[in-house]
């Protein structure tokens, strides 16, 4: 049995790593696309088949794969089916992202045979301490297209069975210990929201609410910041102290374009 799709799953809170992998399947062959979005929580157990190719993607929240996304994957199921994975972070460094991604769908039934490291803007990016911004760019776009063609590429003509798979990716599989982070989450500029709703419809763990005006579940929050990015009005804004620390040591000691990273078998 040969691949006759492509799904594409994702977590992707400000929509950068959907961007990027979509890029990626739009290069492979004209097979048709399926989408899975772990943006949204996932109530019954699915299972990919093994004529799927999946492209899986996420970001990188402080050097390792958010637990959020952990425990959607943990609900999709493969049958032995040939996977791409996709760490996309925000020009620091993915440290163990990528390792952890591999082994957490490796367990559930998928089998990597390639993977690729993307630079995203970093969610804390803002324009007094700017971070990745602008990324991934139209540099990054070709390259994902590039990507995407060499995969096109590998399977060419081969049965699943034949397709290489992958080893020794970057990363301890002793993964570096989760940062503790305060119960913060960014705030409401009353006099700029139009109380549209968009920023509780597209938070991933619904720590938005919205009544007369949105309010914040700090326990919930990832701090992705979807809410600061994709506010029409611009009245969300991720200013508490200790953020604001973060954003400054980020744009003062990453400033140095980085550039995605790639690993296959040919």
């Amino acid at each position: 049995m040969n691949i006759d799709s492509i799904g594409l799953l994702y977590f992707s809170p400000t929509g950068t790593t959907r961007k990027i992998i979509s890029n990626i399947a739009n290069e492979i062959n004209s097979l048709p696309k399926e989408k899975y979005n772990l943006n949204k929580s996932i109530d019954d157990q699915i299972t990919i088949n093994n004529h799927q190719l999946t492209i899986i993607g996420v970001p990188v929240y402080a050097g390792r794969v958010p637990i959020t996304a952990i425990e959607r994957l943990n609900k999709i199921k493969g049958n032995n089916t040939p996977t791409i994975i996709v760490a996309v972070y925000g020009n620091r460094a993915y440290e163990d992202a990528l390792i952890e991604l591999y082994d957490t769908v490796k367990q559930n039934g998928f089998i990597p045979i390639a993977a690729a490291t993307f630079i995203g803007e970093h969610s804390y990016s803002c324009s007094s301490h700017p971070i990745a911004e602008g990324r991934p760019d139209e540099n990054d776009i070709v390259k994902a297209k590039e990507f995407g063609k060499t995969i096109s590429t590998i399977i060419a003509n081969k049965k699943i069975a034949d397709l290489p798979f992958l080893t020794n990716l970057p990363g301890n599989k002793e993964y570096k210990e989760r940062k503790e982070f305060p119960n913060i989450s960014p705030r409401v500029l009353v006099d700029r929201c139009n109380k549209c709703g968009k920023c509780a419809s597209i938070c991933p763990v619904s720590a938005l609410q919205f009544n007369s005006a949105p309010t914040f579940d700090q326990e919930k929050c990832l701090m992705c910041c979807a809410c600061v990015k994709q506010c029409p009005n611009e009245a969300i804004v991720f200013d508490d102290p200790f953020i604001m620390n973060i954003k400054k040591w980020l744009a003062d000691n990453f400033p140095e374009r980085k550039e995605p990273e790639f690993f296959y078998h040919s």
